[in-house]
């Protein structure tokens, strides 16, 4: 964008584009379950639709299966390249949604698919949960001021090279914040023993988020990974 684009603008509109549609579904998906069985969700919305919506809803739902597939491959393809996996991006997605369609027929063909989808999503707070508080704990130890420039420079030289090209910081946080967060996670499909013992009770995120903070806040000090702020006419934010 220009360089004149207003800052505050950027971050409204980015945050309504996200914001209002997630309310919008949420809500409506609220309204579904309060008054549908929505065990089997599509026969359910059907049963409510006038007969000539029926072919307009199943077209909607393939195209925006497709159009949020491609998101995903394409995403998890960059991620895949971004911890060193050298693929071209092609080849990197293509791995992806070969991974992607063998993990969902295994699913289908030997799980009930719901089932497993909302086991996957119970615990998928697990791994998110500490890695988003770790990226969260960097910004503020920088003050989100990054040197752009060399964020791309991966040689042995780079200022985030770390050791041996890992950031152990982050690393461990991550590792002990989601090892925490299972001890304590309650779901369908899992139960921590700290959870159990605790009469099921569910502290997943707070344990997960909290404490891969603190560790990587202790972790970052300790082991001196947090350099000075760059020069002011390389910061980017």
């Amino acid at each position: 964008m220009p360089r004149d684009t207003s800052r505050t603008a950027v971050a409204l509109w980015t945050s309504a584009g996200a914001f209002l549609p997630s309310v919008v579904f949420t809500a409506i998906g609220a309204f579904a379950a309060t008054s549908l069985d929505m065990s089997d969700p599509q026969a359910a919305l059907e049963g409510v639709m006038p007969a000539w919506f029926a072919p307009v809803f199943v077209i909607g739902v393939v195209v925006n299966t497709v159009a949020n597939n491609g998101m995903t491959a394409y995403s998890a393809g960059l991620s895949m390249q971004s911890i060193g996996v050298r693929l071209p991006r092609v080849t990197a997605v293509l791995v992806v949604g070969v991974i992607g369609t063998t993990m969902t027929l295994f699913a289908i063909l030997v799980f009930d698919f719901l089932t497993a989808v909302n086991a996957m999503m119970e615990l998928v707070v697990v791994i998110t949960g500490p890695c988003m508080a770790v990226y969260a704990t960097d910004i503020v130890l920088r003050r989100n001021r990054y040197d752009g420039i060399a964020l791309h420079d991966q040689s042995r030289t780079g200022p985030f090279w770390y050791r041996g090209g890992v950031n152990w910081a982050g690393t461990l946080a991550t590792l002990l914040g989601a090892t925490a967060a299972t001890l304590c996670a309650a779901s369908s499909s899992w139960a921590g023993p700290l959870s159990a013992a605790m009469g099921g009770l569910n502290l997943a995120v707070p344990v997960g988020v909290l404490g891969s903070a603190a560790l990587y806040w202790a972790l970052s000090r300790a082991l001196h990974t947090i350099p000075a702020a760059p020069h002011p006419a390389r910061r980017t934010s």
